[in-house]
């Protein structure tokens, strides 16, 4: 039909019985008719196609978004994304697989590499929306390198590798991880630190950073770990190669509430930036090699609970401004490091701490602390609470003053000092004195426990002439070992280890009297002519040209005579 009436204008336009205006009329007619034709065609091949596009694409189908519980409610644009996201996060978790021994080390491979989703995948954890925020495994057998694309999962938060001691962990593109905020690397095979805090301050969400017990760390710790500015705990330990000092740089994390840096094999000196970490609680660098003074800005730290800096070359006096710190419980500056000769570590009088009424553990061993006991020490103590004082291998002189009685409970060792007397009365620690009210025996019942209920004053320190036994602790009362050795017994008893010219010349009463001559002395020594030896030093060789020399009886040197002796008898 559509055909026949497009024949008939074109005759028309051609009979020159129609008048111009109606040739030009009908001519805009069938236009009008032809194109509205042509339009009502391509509008049917056009729904065609689009109804075979619905059932083509899944992304058009409210059904098909609902069927997905991660991308529920999400729009079509978002929905894009996040199916892009999730192929990047599948190849960056099979990479992780691959490069870690998955398919033959792991103990458990549950769901890896079986199914699309991967928040179904051992150790992954997925927001609601099935993005990857946790990576955690722990003795699982990891073994290569973890590869420093997992920094890239776009909303990864946390990262713990626990007890993988054969994976290392590639900290490349550590600060890509824009959201991470917890990172635990416990003994792992971690080798490098590089990476860490990345360009520019204040880029990471970090908040806690622990890298420990790792053998295989090596270099220093990079002064980029300042941009971390949003670290609340720090906790570089127990790392035997990492060496190099603590960077200034330290001072920019002045969020951070816990710093350990303990048994590590850092040197050089602590900065003074420390003293910029205001909200600091907890400072730990034991077990290091670091020398110089203490800084003193550490007492700048109102908030400071705990100081360990033991076991360092550290010399000097002890910053008075410690002693006023009104957080602070526990100090321990000893032992200083008993590895170099000649003697060193922290000299001065001892601080009375009674302007830290916070301050229960006291550790000052092994330093050249001198001077006398205060009286006030601790004085400010609080009631109900176990103090525990160590003053072991000072110089410290005078009395054990009576004014330790205010403490109920504690752990005191004053031992290798040169105490002269005590002013603590006898019959409150002697606990057989049955003639002593029962409430005064036990005034000290608590004192090094139960070293003080058993052995009296010997549980608490040695006699004048009696050193430490060296088998001190010993089971209980029935055992017939006590604490202290008496000396001049000691010493003459056991003269098998001596040449017997030690003797030459000598009595008990003018040259041995001097055994052990203060409260509480470690080991039996010999003050003869005013010289101080032990007794195996005080060995008479008689030379060729017939002189006398002192000379040092060594163990090994013992060992061989001893042995000699036996071949000789056998």
């Amino acid at each position: 039909m559509l055909s026949s009436f497009a024949a008939g204008p074109k005759r028309a336009l051609h009979s020159s019985a129609l008048s111009p205006v109606f040739s030009r009329m009908f001519t805009l007619v069938y236009i009008w008719i032809a194109c509205s034709t042509l339009f009502w065609e391509c509008s049917l091949a056009s729904t065609n196609e689009s109804d075979e596009s619905k059932k083509m694409s899944p992304l058009d189908s409210s059904a098909s978004i609902r069927s997905d519980p991660h991308l529920e409610g999400a729009d079509i644009t978002d929905v894009i994304r996040r199916l892009d996201d999730a192929e990047d996060e599948r190849s960056i978790l099979e990479k992780f697989y691959a490069e870690t021994g998955g398919s033959k080390w792991w103990k458990d491979r549950t769901g890896w590499l079986e199914n699309n989703d991967v928040c179904t995948w051992f150790g992954i954890r997925c927001t609601p929306s099935g993005t990857v925020t946790e990576i955690e495994f722990d003795t699982n057998h990891l073994n290569g390198t973890i590869p420093s694309e997992i920094f890239l999962l776009p909303d990864l938060t946390q990262l713990d590798i626990f007890n993988e001691s054969a994976v290392d962990v590639s900290l490349e593109l550590f600060s890509k991880a824009k959201r991470l905020t917890d990172v635990y690397l416990y003994n792992t095979n971690i080798t490098s630190l590089k990476g860490i805090g990345g360009k520019e301050s204040g880029e990471s969400s970090l908040q806690m950073l622990l890298l420990k017990f790792s053998r295989n760390l090596v270099g220093s710790i990079p002064t980029s770990i300042g941009h971390l500015t949003n670290l609340l705990s720090l906790s570089i330990a127990n790392n035997p190669k990492l060496t190099g000092t603590i960077p200034a740089s330290i001072g920019y994390l002045t969020n951070l509430m816990d710093l350990h840096l303990h048994y590590n094999r850092l040197k050089g000196k602590i900065p003074l930036s420390i003293g910029n970490l205001e909200s600091l609680i907890s400072f730990n660098a034991e077990g290091n090699f670091l020398t110089g003074q203490l800084p003193y800005t550490i007492g700048n730290i109102y908030t400071l609970e705990e100081l360990h800096l033991g076991f360092n070359d550290f010399k000097g006096t002890l910053p008075k401004i410690y002693a006023d710190l009104p957080n602070l419980a526990i100090l321990k500056l000893g032992p200083m490091d008993v590895r170099k000769k000649p003697k060193f570590g922290l000299k001065g009088k001892l601080l009375d701490f009674s302007n830290a009424p916070s301050l229960y553990h006291l550790d000052l061993s092994f330093n050249q602390i001198s001077g006398t006991i205060p009286r006030n020490l601790l004085s400010n103590n609080i009631e109900n609470t176990k103090y525990i004082l160590n003053l072991e291998s000072n110089r410290i002189s005078g009395a054990l003053p009576n004014t330790l009685h205010q403490f109920k409970t504690l752990d005191l060792n004053v031992d290798g000092n040169m105490i002269s007397s005590i002013e603590i009365d006898m019959k409150i620690i002697n606990q057989t004195d049955f003639s002593t009210p029962k409430n005064e025996r036990l005034m000290l019942y608590n004192w090094n426990q139960p070293a003080v209920y058993w052995y009296g004053i010997e549980g608490l320190l040695c006699k004048p002439g009696y050193a430490l036994n060296i088998d001190k602790y010993v089971k209980g009362p029935a055992s017939w070992w006590y604490p202290c050795a008496r000396c001049d017994d000691w010493f003459l008893n056991n003269t098998m280890w001596y040449d017997e010219r030690v003797f030459e010349g000598m009595t008990k009463d003018k040259d041995f009297v001097k055994f052990a001559p203060f409260w509480g002395s470690k080991e039996c020594v010999v003050y003869s002519n005013g010289t101080k030896k032990k007794p195996w030093e005080f060995l008479i060789n008689k030379t060729s040209s017939g002189t006398e020399d002192i000379i040092t009886y060594s163990i090994g040197s013992f060992i061989g005579t001893l042995l000699s002796s036996i071949f000789l008898v056998m």
